[in-house]
């Protein structure tokens, strides 16, 4: 555990901001002691955290965090609460000083167009693509693993088991796109029954 030299709140991991010279901060302080440096107007509400279900009907808890960003606008993240793995994560941004309301609106939406895609599913013969041409993830570090993994539909899957259901697709072409982590992978059509893919 950390805890917020300010506030003296105990934080858990990724819920600190370190600043060189002035100590550890959580998000509301930090907000607040930039905003006040900086004279920026910055909503600071704190948000509870929020479920939701994904296309499959699994529960998944979001952790709301805001930060000022100075130059770059008001930044609001929502960070899937695993102590176990690398989950679901969302981010929007918004002018310094943007409504927490209004950008929070906008982050819920992203998040439900997020959980309500699903990309892969699993079959006796193992991984498939739900649909046959497209897939999307967010690329991170695993401590567990021997290098970098890809996060889809919430759960994180090794480059072994995402080269295995490439190879099914041997003899195809392939085209990869890295996206900013503010922008959404492009929409594809669902199957008329995503329930039907059981993890």
């Amino acid at each position: 555990m950390n805890q917020c030299d300010t506030c003296h709140r105990e934080l858990g991991f990724g819920a600190i901001i370190s600043v060189t010279g002035r100590g550890t901060y959580c998000y509301t302080c930090y907000n607040a002691w930039l905003a006040a440096e900086s004279g920026v107007r910055f909503d600071n509400a704190e948000l509870e955290p929020v479920t939701l279900r994904d296309a499959i009907g699994r529960p998944h808890t979001f952790k709301i965090h805001s930060r000022l960003a100075l130059g770059v606008g008001h930044v609001m993240e929502a960070t899937e609460e695993s102590a176990e793995t690398l989950g679901y994560q969302f981010k929007v941004m918004g002018p310094e000083e943007s409504d927490a309301m209004i950008l929070f609106g906008e982050l819920y939406a992203k998040m439900r167009r997020g959980l309500d895609t699903q990309y892969l599913k699993e079959t006796p013969f193992g991984l498939e693509l739900v649909d046959r041409d497209f897939l999307a993830g967010r690329i991170e570090m695993d401590s567990g693993s021997d290098g970098p993994v890809l996060v889809v539909d919430g759960r994180p899957r090794s480059w072994k088991e995402i080269g295995r259901l490439l190879l099914t697709y041997e003899g195809w072409n392939v085209c990869f796109e890295i996206l900013d982590t503010i922008e959404e992978a492009p929409e594809f059509p669902m199957p008329a029954n995503p329930s039907d893919a059981s993890h």
